[in-house]
This record gives C-alpha cells, structure tokens and sequence, in this order.
C-alpha cells in the first residue's frame, strides 16, 4: 500500500469510528427514552401517590411517582419557561413555588402552557389561592441543555428561563432547599392551564433518535465505500515497458538509444486494469440498486420494519362511517369536523360493563395525557354509559350507542370483552383493537398516525 493510500485509510477510519460512536449514542438516547416512557407509563397506569415529599427524595430524583397532598403556592415570582411549542404554536410554561402542609422542601409545580402572540408580550400570572388539593406526576425537570437556566426578572417581577437548572432556579428564588423534581399537575384539576403529562415535550422521541442512528451508521457505510473505491483507482499496474530495458540501437555507445517518438505506443488495455474497472462498475451498480432490489424483496414477502407495523387490526377495507352522524347523550349531532385533523379512539362497551370499563377508561385517559402537545388532535368517544368513577379525562365525548354507530364498528359485541376502534379526521373506522390489548400499543399506533397530519 502506498503512502497516500494509507494515510487515505487513517483518515477513513477516524471518520468512521466518530460517525459509529454518533450512531451509538443516538441508539442509546432511544433507549433511555423508551425506559423513560415505559416508567411513567406503568406510574400513570397504577397512580398509587406518595406524599409531596418524595419529590426531595434524593435516591428518585431522576425517576417517576405519582403523588397528591395539601397545601398552598408560594408568594413567589412565577417562573416561565421559554422556547416551548404546543402543537404549532410557539409559548411558555408556567411554574410556581408550592409549599406542602406538612412542612416538606417546597417543590415547583407545571401550571401548564400559555401561547406567546408575535410581539412577545408575556401574559399576566395569576396565582392560584388558598389551601389547595394538587396531585400530578412527580418527574425530573427539563434538562437545561448546554445554556443552563439564566433567570432574568421581568417588569412584573416574574422570571423567564430558558431551561430549568435546579441550582440555578433555587438560586433565583432563594430557596435553597428546593426539591430536585418538579410536580407535572394532574390536567383534570380544574386550576391552571392547558397542560399534559408528556414527559418529552420539545425534545426528540425514541424514533427520531433511532431514525439518526440508522443515518450516522449509513454514512459510516458510505465513508468505506469512497475509500474502497478510491483505493481501487489509486492502483496502478507497472507498465512493463517501465521494466524494460529499451535496446541500443548503437553497439558502441553505452548510452541507450532513445525511442522514436513518432512510433506509437502499444495500445492493448492491461487485463488487471479492466478486471478492476469491471469489479468497481459491479461495486457502484450494488451499492445504489442493491439496496432497491433487497427493498423491492421485503416489500413483496410482506415484511415490514418494526416502526411501520401496528398492533391492531388493520382493516381493509376501512370502514366508511362519514354518513353516521353520533349525537352525544343530550340528543345532539356531534360532527366529524374533518378541517380539524381529530382522530378519534372510540370504545362502545355493553350495558352492566363495570370493571372492565373502570380500568379502560384510566386507560384511555393515560394514553391520551401520553400524547403530549399532540393531544388536542385526539378525542376519546365514548358510546355508552360512563362508569361512575371514571377519570375527567377532558377530550373524552359520551355519545349514545345508536344502532348506525354500533354497525360502523365491526365486531363490537366480542364476548371477550370491550374492543376499541381509531377512526381518522374523515370518519373511517381504520383500525380495531381486541379486548385487552395493551393500551401503550394503542398509543403507539395513534402517535405514528398523528404524525401525518
């Protein structure tokens, strides 16, 4: 190997392990998200709350309970987080001090999102009053990121942040035992603003990391293939007219004769020249209609990727219910309203269903607070009577289990149990759940289709 052919390989290397090791760490960042959302996942599901004062337990000050307590908010500045968007719109997120009746470290508690119009003008705080009931999921904050928290005091005394740095906030509040995780408010309190209990708002989710990976590792790839190829074409044969000893035209002079340069050279192509040529045209047509051939395979053996495939049953084909028009249980038309872009998961359970229906409804009311800044886009319809202690889930709709409802949802009356059914904005019944499916697989597939509006 020549030099410039190794330095060459050096320099490929070093560029492959780097883009490897991004691959690498993006992997890894899907798969503390996914731990993440399975975490708070089985605490919303469960919801057995801790007293407020384990959120100052130092041993889970990264990890993910559900609590509920007594107490009042702080005479203290409102703390503003700035920079977050909630669905397409662009505003902040409210904190406030809460102090627990039982005298443990004060916590912040996620009041919920305000938008912000263009001018940038903040809204005006209010802080709720009195003794108050709280309860909500106990997370750590957002991460500061590379900025940390900068603070600054407003005209109106309150503090706009850019990221919430727990020594940097206590700091700016004086309050140096404030707890390290802050309070996500329960959304069917009736205080405060629009809120979720999205655990990754504004960042990337599990996908998109997992999608950056598969990018770092095909540059990897493409890295090694340039400089096989270019290696490839470095390669020159010795000519053998360079071995050669050119004759001497004259036998008394110990110089050698120089050649005619009007005699043409030999013109015959070297064999391992071509055979290279042929074997790096074979290289290039695999590396760009290889990967379109392996693809045309796995499409037609009905084999998908597992971020493509649901859990549900996909029905095919979709059903049409554009026409049904669902009245809630007052006797009014509920409309599709297909301009809005609402999905809808649709449950329809049978007269005297009561358990099953209890833990179905905490189930939908967890994986609708699960979609996060997508949740305005999902509504819950409920066909039947609601269960007595079913959560205020504040998207849910009760409809009447009309007879033009019932037929739009295939098999509805499985003896297994409540199946559950995802309707698109335009009114067809495109999915089916079978009783008991696991509602993160339900959340799955509807945050895929949210993706497409």
């Amino acid at each position: 190997m020549s030099r410039s052919a190794g330095k060459l390989w050096i320099l490929a290397i070093v560029v492959v392990v780097l883009f490897c090791r991004a691959g690498a760490w993006q992997l890894d960042r899907a798969r503390q998200k996914q731990a993440m959302l399975a975490e708070s996942q089985k605490v919303l599901a469960e919801r057995k709350p801790l007293p407020l004062s384990a959120a100052s337990d130092p041993a889970r000050k990264t990890a993910y309970d559900w609590t509920a307590g007594e107490g009042r908010f702080a005479p203290a500045p409102a703390l503003l987080l700035d920079n977050q968007s909630r669905g397409d719109r662009a505003g902040i997120r409210v904190y406030r001090v809460f102090l627990p009746a039982t005298a443990a470290p004060p916590l912040l508690v996620e009041l919920g999102w305000l938008p912000l119009p263009g001018d940038r003008k903040l809204p005006v705080i209010q802080a709720p009053s009195g003794p108050l009931h709280v309860a909500g999921l106990l997370a750590p904050p957002p991460s500061p990121g590379i900025a940390g928290s900068q603070a600054t005091p407003q005209a109106d005394g309150n503090l706009l942040a850019i990221g919430l740095d727990r020594a940097e906030v206590a700091d700016a509040l004086r309050m140096p035992n404030l707890a390290p995780r802050v309070l996500k408010l329960d959304p069917a309190l009736k205080f405060g603003y629009a809120r979720d209990l999205d655990i990754l708002p504004n960042t990337l989710p599990p996908e998109r990391h997992v999608g950056y990976a598969v990018q770092w590792f095909g540059l990897a790839l493409a890295v090694l293939v340039i400089a096989l190829v270019l290696t490839l074409r470095r390669r020159r044969p010795r000519r053998a007219a360079a071995h050669e000893k050119i004759p001497d035209m004259n036998p008394n002079s110990t110089v050698p004769a120089r050649p005619d340069p009007m005699q043409p050279g030999p013109t015959k192509p070297d064999p391992a020249r071509v055979r290279r040529g042929r074997w790096i045209l074979v290289l290039i047509f695999l590396l760009f209609f290889g990967s379109i051939f392996g693809a045309g395979v796995l499409r037609f053996s009905g084999w998908q990727p597992q971020g493509t495939k649901v859990h549900g049953e996909m029905l095919q084909p979709a059903i049409d219910a554009r026409a049904v028009v669902p009245r809630f249980a007052d006797g009014s038309d509920y409309a599709w309203r297909p301009a809005e872009r609402l999905w809808r998961i649709v449950v329809a359970p049978a007269a005297g269903c009561t358990a099953e229906c209890q833990k179905l409804a905490r189930d939908l009311d967890t994986v609708w607070q699960l979609f996060g800044n997508n949740a305005d886009h999902v509504e819950i319809l409920w066909a039947g009577a609601l269960p007595a202690d079913a959560p205020d889930t504040q998207s849910r709709r009760v409809l009447l289990p009309t007879p033009e409802l019932l037929a739009a949802l295939p098999r509805v009356n499985d003896p297994a149990g409540v199946p559950i059914y995802v309707i698109d904005p335009n009114g067809f019944v495109i999915l089916r759940y079978a009783p008991g499916t696991d509602p993160g697989f339900i959340r799955a597939d509807v945050s895929k289709l949210l993706k497409l509006i």
